[in-house]
């Protein structure tokens, strides 16, 4: 019972950790997009520059609280990170 309780909880964080990388990567797209129709026109190649600028600051952003969220997510640390990134207003 202990084993499935511990394979459950990293189940939970690991959900969690999707759905928070996935809002991240929405709204990242859709900064990014808003962006580059304001721009002048920009070679593919910068386009890619920017796209991949901005996917590596996400990135960066959210390595540590992800790294602290599967360490430490078998506790209310998950409800907490589920209400400060409004996650369960979305369903």
């Amino acid at each position: 019972m202990d084993k499935f309780a511990t394979w459950w909880r990293a189940f939970e964080v690991r959900s969690l950790v999707s759905t928070i990388t996935s809002k991240a990567e929405t709204v990242r797209k859709a900064q990014l997009n808003r962006t580059l129709k304001k721009l002048r026109s920009l070679s593919d190649e910068e386009q890619e520059y920017l796209n991949a600028m901005t996917k590596s600051i996400v990135n960066k952003i959210l390595k540590d609280p992800l790294s602290y969220l599967k360490a430490n997510g078998h506790n209310s640390h998950a409800d907490v990170v589920r209400e400060l990134f409004r996650l369960d207003e979305e369903k």
